[in-house]
Parts: C-alpha cells; structure tokens; sequence
C-alpha cells in the first residue's frame, strides 16, 4: 500500500509544482489505484476487535514473543500467535488489497481532471465521495470531468456534494471559505 501511496504523491507533487493537468493511461491507473486504497481504507477504518480467533484452532507450533511477530509483519509474514489468534490486520491487508485491485479494474480507461478553483476552497470529505480527490484547498482530481478552472458557483456545487456524501465530517483550511458548505453545531452531552 505504500508503493500506492507513493506513486500517488510524485504525482501530485509533480502536476502541482508544474501545472500539468492530463494524465497518461499508467498515471491515471495510478489515481484509480489511491482512490480504491482510500476507499478500502475507510471501509475497513473500525474492525470490530484486533484479534481474529478461531476456538477450533488448538495451538501452534512455534510461540513468538511480540519482537519477533513484529519482524514477522514487517517482511510480510502472517503468523499465529500462541493461543492461536491472528492480528486482525493480517486479514484486512489482503482484503484491502483487492478491493484496490477491483477498484482500479472499474476504472480502467476512465480519465482524471484537474479542476482548480476561481474562487472560494474545496472541503475534504472524511470517506472517498464522487470520484474527486481533494489536493489542496484549490485544486481537486475529478473522475470523468475535463481539467478546468472552474466558478465559484461550480465549487460550490463540488462542496455540496463532498459535504453530502461526507460520513462524520469533512475538513478545510477556512470552512468559511468553502462556498456550499453549511456548518451545523451539535450539541456535545
């Protein structure tokens, strides 16, 4: 996931420091490849315990203390623990990982935009909304669309879908600065 998370930033880096704004089929999979992993990444954001348990398991072989079990996982390696539990993330990895690969599969062939705002800031949404991957609070990639300076109106309308579609919250330098969006204080008890 972090070769995905990588890829991802040399390419933002590179069309923010240069302008660029078209995609060649190899990056535009490699947009598709971060949106399916921030995806995924929500999905699976809150598992319901850490550690994966089977009572059908009787023991394992080998006991590793947790130094060893930690090697283990930095070089890829699944391993049970002595009373025959796995760390949950050893599941959701693999997982995870296909649901970027199908996620890169949907989107084969679709194209990515740059759309950068001519007036007011785009919110971040806490969960993946409508193809848009938010670079900064003037500039977002936006599936399907054509790369364009766009309205203050337009941005609007962007914000009001990513609030929208937002689960918990959403996020930006100055809310205030983000037409569409409409602030709602709840009360904490």
């Amino acid at each position: 996931m972090k070769e995905i998370e990588d890829a991802f930033q040399t390419l933002a880096e590179e069309m923010l420091s240069t302008g660029r704004d078209t995609f060649t089929d190899a990056e535009n999979e490699t947009l598709a490849e971060f949106y399916g992993l921030w995806q995924e990444r929500v999905r699976f954001r809150h598992p319901p315990t850490s550690l994966l348990k089977d009572e059908r398991i009787l023991g394992v072989r080998v006991s590793y203390t947790d130094d060893e079990l930690e090697l283990l996982e930095k070089n890829n390696i699944s391993a049970f623990r002595s009373d025959g539990s796995l760390a949950i993330r050893e599941v959701t990895a693999p997982l995870i990982r296909l649901g970027v690969d199908r996620m890169r599969d949907d989107l084969a062939g679709r194209c990515w935009g740059v759309l950068r705002a001519g007036g007011g800031e785009f919110c971040v949404p806490d969960v993946p909304v409508s193809g848009v991957i938010p670079l900064t609070p003037e500039v977002i990639l936006a599936l399907d669309n054509d790369s364009d300076i766009i309205t203050t109106d337009e941005v609007s309308g962007v914000n009001k879908v990513l609030q929208s579609g937002a689960h918990h919250y959403i996020f930006a330098r100055q809310v205030a600065g983000c037409p569409g969006v409409i602030v709602t204080m709840e009360k904490k008890t």
